[in-house]
């Protein structure tokens, strides 16, 4: 090994060649839950990007760039060939570029027929981080186990791949493991003031996810319920997406400026009152206590980042955290209920006592209600993006060539009976996201949601007169 390239201390040498690093709280979560390489399985992550070169370039010249810049990541971004196993990852660190081409040859991939949508409906479980470059459409499709990425990380590395598309950097045998980053355990201080404490809060926390009598649950209402027999079936990975038009987001933007209040949130409370709408179309109760989980960036705490080569890596990876939030709107105008949300999602989380000695028993809290498979929740998650230009750019140039960079898509298997609604700002337009199961929904009923969740939104924000008819 050279000298400078030891990867960080959480990883230990097994073999000349092999090293293993046991999972930090979060990404214990997912390796319990991860299927099979070849089957379905639920949180797996994808993300595509539209890419058009500058100039004449043949698709077969394009397919081979990409691939170079694949490679390059490889040893600058290792994790990304990392395999999981267990309640640990393993990285085998090559020898020869000869395994470094195995490996590209497994894991790249260039489909001459296929669509981003044929991808995704039977999307599996890859061994590695595997991505298909679609010639005809122009399109990047990744794909990775939940321990691999989080939605953050992809950001950082659709960035980081493009710059390297643009401007090929050499690569060395031995120069990936000073690249191997650590775990969130390692980058902030999990000790606890006093003994049992991060667990007493932890236990405190995941009350948020109870709901119990006199409340009752806000959850979205099925009605292909009677469709689905008794026995599992294999998912089918279906996705819808919402785009407002650059005006509307412009005004709806300024509203929440203009009210203090995080465009998060107010999308947050849209979906619980949209989610109140469907029980209420099926003549169902509305429920009284929407519960779930939002993500939080664990990177922002991240201390000192950058003594090693190492910790500069561990942008692209997997290093979010989820906190549970129980949403009671009943009696309470919109404002109201995201002005509470929008203090929730700006906690400061380095000013909350032992709160990072609160997550790993609470993820293992959360993992014990998958020990069976997906739990039978109907409740819609929510995750935001935030605003993805300020991490991947319109147009990369450099001495190799030049690309512009146009439609973005991320997402997760939801391979249970619940939606995963996501939210993100692209190039001026604000885009509203749902992953689901057809097993459970019609593309149909999703479509309707969103729209359920655009009126709540513009109604929500007093924009119903500038923005069009809002009506629920």
């Amino acid at each position: 090994m050279a000298p400078g390239q030891e990867p960080h201390p959480s990883w230990k040498r097994v073999s000349e060649s092999k090293w293993e690093q046991a999972y930090g709280f979060q990404d214990a979560f997912y390796g319990r839950i991860v299927g099979k390489a070849g089957e379905s399985a639920l949180f797996l992550v994808a993300s595509s990007m539209s890419i058009r070169f500058a100039g004449n370039i043949s698709e077969e010249e394009q397919a081979m760039r990409l691939r170079n810049a694949w490679i390059q990541m490889r040893f600058l971004y290792p994790i990304i060939a990392a395999v999981a196993h267990g309640k640990k990852r393993v990285y085998q660190s090559p020898v020869e570029m000869a395994e470094v081409h195995d490996w590209a040859a497994r894991t790249f991939r260039v489909m001459g027929n296929a669509t981003i949508t044929d991808i995704w409906h039977n999307l599996v479980k890859t061994e590695q981080p595997t991505m298909h470059f679609i010639p005809k459409t122009h399109e990047l499709f990744l794909q990775a186990e939940h321990t691999h990425f989080d939605g953050r990380g992809g950001l950082h590395f659709w960035d980081e791949f493009f710059t390297l598309l643009v401007n090929p950097k050499p690569v060395t045998i031995g120069q990936d493991l000073g690249n191997l980053p650590g775990r969130s355990d390692d980058y902030v201080n999990t000790k606890e003031r006093r003994p049992g404490r991060g667990v007493d809060l932890a236990t405190h926390m995941l009350q948020a996810l109870e709901v119990s009598p006199p409340e009752t649950p806000i959850s979205y209402h099925l009605t292909k319920t009677n469709k689905v027999p008794g026995h599992p079936l294999p998912p089918i990975n279906s996705r819808a997406t919402f785009k407002f038009s650059p005006r509307d987001t412009s005004r709806i933007n300024d509203a929440c400026k203009d009210r203090n209040l995080s465009l998060v949130a107010v999308w947050h409370t849209a979906v619980v009152l949209a989610s109140q709408d469907v029980q209420r179309e099926a003549n169902a109760e509305p429920g009284s206590a929407y519960s779930t989980c939002a993500n939080f960036d664990l990177r922002r705490y991240f201390k000192d980042n950058h003594r090693r080569d190492s910790d500069k890596r561990a942008y692209i990876g997997n290093f979010h955290c989820v906190l549970p939030y129980k949403v009671k709107p009943n009696g309470r105008t919109f404002l109201e209920v995201a002005q509470d949300l929008t203090s929730f999602y700006r906690l400061g989380l380095q000013d909350q006592p032992d709160i990072w000695a609160a997550l790993r028993p609470m993820m293992e809290g959360i993992g014990e209600s998958f020990s069976d498979g997906p739990p039978a929740d109907t409740t819609p998650a929510v995750s935001s993006l935030g605003v993805l230009d300020h991490f991947v750019k319109r147009n990369y140039s450099g001495p190799a060539c030049e690309c512009y960079i146009g439609d973005a898509w991320f997402g997760v298997t939801a391979t249970g009976s619940w939606m995963e609604s996501f939210i993100w700002l692209f190039q001026g337009s604000l885009v509203l996201n749902s992953c689901f199961n057809r097993i459970y929904y019609l593309d149909e009923e999703v479509d309707a949601f969103h729209s359920r969740v655009r009126s709540h939104m513009i109604q929500g924000l007093g924009l119903s007169n500038v923005l069009g008819d809002s009506r629920l």
